[in-house]
């Protein structure tokens, strides 16, 4: 609780944590708005356990992920991060391993004094301070309910700044502080541990599935040293049976082929950043990942060229391995189990061309979608008329009307509503658009600020309610697709996203080309030399 002075000031604000005054901590990022019934759905963990060190809620965000954004595939599935707030972290709670993630979650104060506040000998400084406390003998829990709303980041550069931190934090965990050999904690907590930190080292399994094929094709090197038939029978099963199994378990979290997109993305990046902090696990520094950037055109991103090299290099695979085929018909086996594997590495590598090809981003308020009754009031008139909420932001939202109050739509309206906690919100807004949409008309209203008393009802309204994030959530973990729909699915993915690619850096190319005829003409007309 926040202790006021005598002059009803309060005295624990910006006094750090040594200086504060409230037995339990709550901490968030700088771009995450918790609901108004955070504290109410969490503090009472902690009188339930007095070992109780931390409660973890899930991070729940409101804009695409680079991958979601770029390929056009966001709310077509479960987001990303859903895999590890869904899935593993329930896992891990179950262990009593559940670990502090930087933000939305409470930590109990007088514990966290015991090891000297935040850690900060890694940069995922979180993790490692729930590892000393766990250390300890003090226990954590996670409240999977999304109670905060935030931002993920925008551009695949800035996707990889954050997760090349992630990556070396939990390198520099497993190096210096390895959780195997830590005292005070349980054999199940090390495992958990030592799995999540081990986890990072998929960019060297990833790097090696592309090269594989590539080296028997290149240079004959085999890399199994088995028939076809044997690999069909053998190597075959195995594979299918994993891909079932995964997409059984968490098939409705994130299908097996979305794993193989983002981690073979990540990896080329990955890979180097890992090396580094394996060579030197001090030298890694914290940097802050940028959020709300406003992108006003498409443009190529500047991580593209590795994987162009690798299109590249693996269709020329192809006409290396037709050339042996012919040449060298006792590998037929061999390269006939390299080309079919080389194909499943071009639809991962089409589909990384979409991604690193940025599609514009100018709403700099996101909107998320909502399906809700609301009031609205015309002026002029005492009946108010009925209409659905369908998406929101705080700088308006999208209202359908029945076609019955067509004609009473006039350019300023007031919306009566109440959310799940029954608090009412009166919000005065301005129509800046409508459109017919069916039988219905759909109005793209902006909310009036008018007072500093206002934008707090807005903000209040739209980002206070937890439980539309809570339905927005169960929405999102669909029932698992078959293994060969997610084939197909990822292959349109990738064939879409690349020719985007394509004609984006053709449109560069001919731009460019043009400027320098442009200038180029312009210095041979007598005259314009000067001038220019």
């Amino acid at each position: 609780m926040l202790q006021k002075s005598r002059t009803h000031q309060i005295s624990c604000v910006n006094h750090g944590i040594e200086q504060g005054c409230g037995e339990l901590i709550l901490i968030l990022d700088c771009d995450h708005v918790p609901a108004r019934d955070f504290l109410k759905k969490t503090v009472g963990f902690f009188l339930q356990d007095p070992k109780l060190f931390l409660l973890q809620t899930p991070h729940f965000f409101i804009n695409p992920d680079p991958v979601e954004k770029n390929l056009g595939i966001f709310r077509q599935g479960p987001s990303e991060n859903e895999m590890f707030y869904g899935a593993v972290h329930p896992g891990l709670d179950f262990w009593n391993a559940s670990f502090f993630c930087g933000s939305a979650a409470v930590i109990r104060r007088k514990y966290l004094m015991e090891v000297g506040g935040i850690a900060g000998e890694t940069i995922t400084e979180d993790a490692e301070t729930a590892l000393g406390l766990h250390g300890r003998g003090y226990n954590s829990a996670y409240l999977n309910e999304p109670l905060i709303i935030g931002l993920t980041p925008e551009t695949f550069d800035d996707f990889i700044l954050q997760r090349s931190r992630w990556a070396q934090g939990m390198i520099q965990i497993f190096i210096l502080k390895n959780p195997l050999f830590q005292k005070g904690l349980s054999l199940f907590q090390k495992i958990c541990y030592f799995n999540t930190c081990f986890f990072w080292f998929f960019s060297f399994a990833r790097v090696i599935f592309f090269f594989s094929p590539l080296v028997l094709l290149f240079f004959g090197l085999r890399i199994y040293n088995a028939s076809l038939v044997q690999v069909l029978a053998y190597a075959g099963p195995h594979l299918v049976a994993a891909y079932f199994l995964s997409n059984h378990l968490f098939g409705k979290f994130r299908h097996p082929f979305f794993s193989e997109l983002y981690e073979t993305i990540q990896s080329i990046y990955l890979l180097p950043a890992i090396i580094s902090a394996i060579a030197n696990p001090r030298s890694p520094v914290f940097k802050v990942t940028p959020k709300a950037v406003s992108l006003h055109e498409d443009f190529l991103s500047h991580l593209a060229v590795p994987f162009y090299l690798m299109l590249s290099t693996s269709i020329l695979a192809y006409l290396v391995g037709i050339y042996k085929w012919v040449t060298a018909p006792w590998m037929a086996d061999s390269i006939a189990l390299c080309m079919a594997w080389n194909t499943f590495n071009i639809i991962i590598v089409l589909s990384c061309l979409g991604v690193v090809w940025e599609k514009r981003q100018i709403r700099r308020m996101h909107r998320y979608p909502t399906n809700e009754t609301v009031e609205l009031e015309f002026p002029g008139n005492e009946t108010r008329g009925s209409a659905q909420i369908i998406d929101l932001s705080i700088s308006g939202a999208g209202i359908l009307v029945a076609a019955s109050e067509h004609n009473r739509i006039s350019d300023h309206i007031t919306l009566h509503t109440t959310d799940s906690y029954g608090k009412q919100f009166v919000l005065p807004a301005t129509v800046i658009n409508s459109r017919q949409q069916g039988h219905q008309t759909l109005l793209g209203c902006e909310f009036q600020e008018d007072t500093p008393e206002m934008r707090t009802e807005i903000i209040n309204f739209v980002y206070g309610d937890s439980s539309r994030w809570q339905l927005r959530g169960q929405e999102r973990q669909a029932k698992p697709v078959s293994n060969l729909v997610g084939l197909f699915r990822i292959l349109k993915i990738g064939i879409n996203g690349s020719v985007l690619n394509f004609k984006g850096v053709w449109r560069i190319l001919r731009r460019k080309v043009s400027i320098i005829l442009s200038g180029m003409a312009a210095s041979l007309i007598p005259g314009k030399r000067k001038k220019l």
